[in-house]
């Protein structure tokens, strides 16, 4: 997989050098946290070029915390390799316009023969519109044939982000103890092509919808993998526990607008007798508790219980990172000791007993990292949520608390 993401970087660079990439994994194999089968990559393009011919600029309304511009401080540079459009008119970066760029040269790649060549993959499914556009992360699903498994459909995440180093976000929580300003500044942020709408009140006139676009959001990313990488193994397991019963939960049945107070829009929902005129909304774990706040969880437990982190952030270089998650066992097959996979049930719990705790006191599980920010996709702030919220985690936590392993698994 690293190997033809090597060669779509590649050849995207011949088509412009604005868009030489740095390839990195990210995600749960980057971690060590994967559950399940090897079918699921994260693969990251760090923008190098474009990167040294703009500067950052931040946003100084005090509701935009987390956001950043980009402007060009070599404009010709974009003229004399056809990119000008990608620039506003006064110079700024437009973020949706690189992304679709980069898609565009993505889906190029995809559709060049050299990039299949020697390679196991026989063919793929797009992730852009018609246009080769895209407004969001890239998604690929490809698939592999082998000589033992004969076929296995692989989906790989493609972000295109420009990193940063040394420099952290003004809302960096600096009294946070498990991984040093010094180290985190060292690893830098991502600056991420996402849509950035849905994290702007639509009441809110500080950022005019055609500014929006000029909005980059700061991602502590890496220093989150990197945490993640080197936290102990009973952590990292007792995370996996606690990512693997999302798949044991549930779906919820409420109604989502009377029980929630949210908007109903891009929420599936379901027809049920009996419920005339009222809309009821299925509502599934890893939705309502995403590994994002798992691992969240995790990081405030892990600070709790007094943890410092000592890894470098040199460990963090494109080649040392990628040669180190290549040589490693992605699924460390080792079975553990009947005491090592007690102690992470225990760390499982501690983390969702940790999120519990964060709901019912702040009523929303904030980002650890960064202040100001929520970890969770379902906006809180409300009795609703602390209710609803409360009800699916205490049903884990009791779930946890009376778990056993037979005997007979230790024989």
């Amino acid at each position: 997989m690293f190997e033809f993401a090597l060669r779509l970087a590649e050849v995207m660079k011949l088509q412009n050098p604005l868009f030489e990439s740095h390839v990195m994994f990210g995600g749960s194999v980057a971690e060590g946290t994967k559950v399940g089968n090897c079918d699921e990559f994260d693969i990251v393009f760090d923008l190098v070029r474009m990167r040294e011919i703009v500067e950052m600029s931040d946003v100084n309304a005090a509701n935009m915390v987390g956001f950043v511009n980009l402007k060009a401080r070599h404009a010709e540079e974009f003229e004399k390799n056809c990119l000008a459009h990608l620039l506003d008119e006064n110079g700024f970066l437009k973020r949706s316009d690189v992304s679709n760029q980069f898609h565009k040269y993505i889906q190029n790649a995809l559709n060049d023969a050299t990039t299949w060549k020697g390679t196991r993959f026989f063919t793929f499914r797009g992730h852009t519109n018609q246009r080769g556009e895209c407004f969001n992360i890239g998604q690929l699903e490809l698939v592999w044939y082998g000589s033992y498994l004969k076929r296995m459909d692989v989906s790989v995440d493609i972000a295109p982000i420009i990193r940063f180093r040394d420099w952290i976000p003004r809302n960096w929580t600096y009294e946070n103890r498990l991984v040093s300003e010094t180290t985190a500044k060292s690893i830098g942020c991502y600056l991420m092509m996402k849509d950035v709408k849905r994290f702007i009140d639509e009441n809110d006139e500080t950022v005019p919808r055609n500014r929006e676009n000029l909005l980059f959001k700061v991602s502590i990313s890496q220093v989150e993998h990197a945490t993640m990488r080197f936290a102990p193994r009973c952590a990292k397991n007792g995370y996996r526990i606690a990512k693997s019963i999302q798949l044991l939960c549930p779906h919820l049945l409420f109604d989502f607008e009377q029980s929630l107070k949210l908007s109903t829009e891009k929420v599936r929902t379901c027809e049920q007798k009996g419920a005339t005129d009222t809309l009821l909304a299925l509502f599934e774990a890893s939705e309502f508790v995403t590994s994002y706040v798992l691992k969240t969880g995790l990081f405030f437990e892990l600070e709790r219980r007094g943890l410092v982190t000592k890894f470098s952030a040199d460990y963090t270089e494109p080649s040392k990172w990628n040669n180190a998650i290549l040589k490693s066992d992605v699924f460390d097959q080792t079975m553990p000791s009947k005491d090592e996979v007690n102690e992470s049930v225990l760390c499982a719990l501690s983390i969702y007993t940790r999120i519990q705790a964060l709901v019912v006191e702040r009523k929303h599980v904030p980002e650890f990292f960064l202040a100001q920010m929520e970890a969770t996709k379902v906006p809180g702030n409300s009795d609703e949520f602390v209710l609803v919220m409360s009800g699916f985690l205490k049903c884990i936590i009791h779930f946890l608390q009376n778990f056993e392993i037979p005997d007979d698994v230790w024989k």
